[in-house]
């Protein structure tokens, strides 16, 4: 799959958890309404062997809120779950994302930097293995 396939699956994957309400497949001139999302494929790593695997490494920043809340970061809770309608984990891991993915870290949970402001959030890393 190429990264664009990739980039659009995630896309299609986030839309279905109903409660982000936009789901960025690049980086966005603007962000839309909170929550929402910004997918980025930060590395592709090309397997030395002769078989042609590759694996896209992807970062998923899932922005909440503005404003450091307690019910901000008690908003977070659902999306950090291992399962659930509102897991992010659970969601792209149960995708049709490439041949193999997995959701290995949620990382930076809480304050989220991006664009010079500060949101609640976590950013989930990806990882989207392809054989030929």
């Amino acid at each position: 799959m190429s990264v664009a396939t990739i980039r659009a699956a995630i896309g299609t994957a986030l839309a279905t958890i109903a409660s982000i309400n936009s789901v960025n497949n690049q980086v966005p001139d603007s962000i839309g309404k909170l929550p929402c999302t910004v997918a980025s494929c930060e590395r592709i790593r090309y397997h030395t062997t002769l078989d042609g695997t590759k694996t896209q490494e992807w970062r998923i920043l899932l922005l909440l809120a503005e404003r450091d809340s307690k019910a901000a970061h008690d908003d977070l809770d659902p999306y950090l779950e291992v399962s659930g309608g509102d897991s992010v984990k659970y969601t792209l891991e149960n995708a049709d994302i490439g041949d193999d993915r997995s959701v290995s870290i949620a990382e930076n949970v809480g304050h989220i930097s991006y664009r010079n402001k500060t949101f609640i959030g976590a950013e989930f890393i990806l990882e989207v293995v392809e054989t030929p």
